[in-house]
C-alpha cells in the first residue's frame, strides 16, 4: 500500500529518535484509525468555490494538527471570497 508507505515514512522522519521497528509497530497499530482519520477528511468536499466546505476542510485540519501537538493558526483573509489557510509548526529543539 503506497498510503502505508508514506505513513510509515513521516512517521520516520517525524520520530527520528525511534527505531524503525518501533515506528513500524506503532503504524500497524494505528493503521485503522489513520486510514479512517484521512478518509473522513477527503469526504469533505474540497473545491474553492464552495466556502462553507473549505472552512470545514480547514477546521478539520486545524484539529488533526492539534491532536498531534502541533500549534495550528487558521488564517483568513478579510474578502470572505478568500479561502482560509492553515498554519502550523511544530517546534523542537
Amino acid at each position: 500500500m503506497i498510503g502505508m508507505r508514506w505513513i510509515t515514512a513521516g512517521a520516520l522522519l517525524l520520530a527520528p529518535a525511534a527505531g524503525a521497528a518501533q515506528v513500524s509497530k506503532w503504524v500497524e497499530r494505528q493503521r485503522v484509525p489513520i486510514l479512517r482519520e484521512y478518509l473522513e477528511l477527503l469526504a469533505i468536499p474540497n473545491v474553492a468555490s464552495d466556502t462553507v466546505n473549505i472552512r470545514r476542510n480547514a477546521d478539520r485540519l486545524v484539529d488533526m494538527m492539534a491532536k498531534r501537538g502541533l500549534a495550528p493558526r487558521l488564517l483568513e483573509a478579510d474578502d470572505p471570497k478568500v479561502p482560509p489557510a492553515v498554519y502550523g509548526e511544530w517546534l523542537v529543539p
